[in-house]
């Protein structure tokens, strides 16, 4: 479910950013306030490698950091964060912007009947280009306010051209980080048989080889991992392995329901 790590005092670590990377493996991006007065965009980095790369160059203070799990939209370069704040909500890959960018970690599961409310009542023009949760909330902040963001799933992370970064939601300060997640802690792996509920899955779920997954998150529907895991009475727990905003800890919520579980 992606994890944002909001650098404000420090950059992070490379054990930092090798978790948050393959946690969340489907791209990274990063923004930073220039001295002129916009926001610079790098993102679209596919691999871990090619992200620590450009991060050792990256000596600016603060920059937020993204890194992706597509649980809406496709695995290309263009969906990975941030989004610019504006009606359209143009996908860029790299540059200076003037316009506030958006983060997210989270899922908006109904952002499809969002987007057609907002294109059907008049409010904005249809969107050119693939759309995912993240794009129709960085379209809903600029046609509403970033006030809206309260109501919508998840965490997210607002910068703006003028230096000011605001974060929406409970974030982890870790000495002048703030992370949106515990992702950023281990590398997760989990092998499960999951038969909760009459439902029979036989999953092999490897975060660090995504070629072993039997059953994976793309298999569910988007609102049922997201509601278990919130759900999950595992949630925050230092001592069990299941500590993550993932599919993992759905399938730990199955395990409390009859299923199997075995956690290596």
């Amino acid at each position: 479910m992606c994890i944002i790590a909001a650098c404000e005092d420090r950059k992070m670590t490379s054990q930092e950013i090798e978790n948050c990377f393959k946690n969340n493996g489907d791209g990274a991006g990063v923004a930073y306030c220039t001295e002129n007065g916009k926001i610079h965009v790098e993102k679209g980095f596919m691999t871990l490698e090619e992200f620590q790369r450009y991060y050792e160059t990256l000596d600016i203070l603060p920059h937020v950091a993204h890194f992706r799990i597509a649980t809406s939209g496709n695995v290309t370069p263009e969906m990975t964060h941030p989004y610019k704040i504006e009606t359209e909500s143009r996908l860029i890959i790299t540059g200076d912007i003037e316009t506030p960018v958006l983060f997210h970690n989270g899922v908006i599961g109904d952002y499809n009947a969002l987007y057609l409310n907002m294109l059907t009542s008049g409010m904005i023009d249809m969107l050119r280009g693939p759309i995912n949760d993240t794009r129709v909330a960085a379209v809903m902040a600029a046609v509403f306010d970033e006030e809206i963001l309260q109501s919508l799933s998840g965490k997210f992370v607002v910068m703006k051209p003028d230096g000011i970064t605001t974060m929406w939601g409970d974030f982890e300060n870790v000495n002048g980080v703030h992370f949106s997640n515990n992702g950023y802690k281990k590398i997760a792996y989990t092998p499960c048989v999951y038969n909760a509920n009459n439902k029979n899955r036989n999953y092999n779920y490897n975060k660090n080889n995504k070629k072993q997954v039997t059953e994976t998150k793309d298999n569910w529907d988007s609102d049922e991992w997201f509601q278990a895991y919130q759900d999950c009475p595992y949630q925050n727990s230092e001592a069990h392995a299941c500590d993550y905003d993932c599919v993992e800890c759905a399938i730990e919520r199955a395990h409390m329901e009859g299923g199997k579980c075995n956690v290596d």
